[in-house]
């Protein structure tokens, strides 16, 4: 297919056509992990279906210029109907799935950089079901590579417009009690032989925006034992006693 390519299929060799988010988990399949089974609507389907997107030069401090700059040009990838041949393909392959309940998640070309992080700066939809619901999360994960956070940041950062590109990946929901985000390298200290873990109840997405203080474990590498915990409001007898484990999973 020319659009669609499956997690299986990637590598990060694929950053170009798939972003940081859709060829990081194709790494992840490859390795063995077990990560929810999906596919990416690539890069070349987001500038298949999104010609017309010019940014014009503007302050990227003059906020009010900025919003409503970026408001117009996210009003119209909402709205633009998708061409046949791109919605026949992601139709196919989420039948493929089982039409299950997804996520659908903004996979860019300029985020997961060792430069640039972009961390939350395009739009991610859970819980999304039906072919039509699909197709209309998608465009709003394109319009979000348009917001006026998104176009700040990475004009600051030195990226210009023709650099930006949106890849989809639509992933089976895999609901989990707890959820969270691992740093294998404490981002605080920057020492390799300790890894950070946020954790918060649900799917995380709460985590993600920045909604709550997360439960926080300092383990070491590389057998996992806990140095630190730190616990929040929402941490129950699951979590009892966590300094005297060692993390399995780590």
């Amino acid at each position: 297919m020319k659009f669609v390519r499956l997690l299986q299929e990637l590598t990060r060799k694929d950053l170009s056509l798939a972003g940081g988010k859709g060829a990081n988990l194709g790494e992840l399949v490859l390795a063995g992990m077990k990560v929810p089974k999906g596919f990416v609507l690539t890069v070349e389907g987001y500038r298949h279906c999104i010609t017309k997107v010019r940014l014009p030069k503007i302050n990227v401090h003059d906020l009010p210029t900025l919003e409503a700059v970026t408001s117009k040009i996210q009003m119209e990838i909402e709205n633009a109907s998708l061409p046949e041949e791109v919605m026949l393909e992601v139709f196919k392959t989420y039948r493929k799935m089982g039409s299950p309940t997804v996520a659908v998640r903004s996979s860019a070309t300029t985020e997961d950089l060792p430069s640039a992080s972009f961390a939350g700066q395009q739009e991610t939809y859970l819980n999304i079901q039906g072919e039509s619901a699909v197709l209309e999360a998608i465009k709003k994960c394109w319009a979000s590579l348009w917001s006026p956070r998104a176009v700040q940041y990475r004009l600051l950062q030195g990226f210009e417009d023709s650099e930006a590109a949106l890849a989809v990946v639509i992933q089976d929901m895999a609901p989990h009690e707890v959820s969270g985000v691992v740093f294998t390298v404490n981002p605080l200290t920057y020492n390799s032989s300790q890894l950070i873990i946020n954790a918060v109840r649900g799917v995380g997405e709460a985590l993600v925006q920045g909604e709550i203080i997360p439960d926080q474990w300092i383990a070491r590498r590389p057998d996992g034992a806990v140095l630190i915990f730190t616990p929040h409001l929402w941490t129950n007898d699951v979590f009892s006693n966590p300094t005297n484990r060692t993390l399995r999973a780590c």
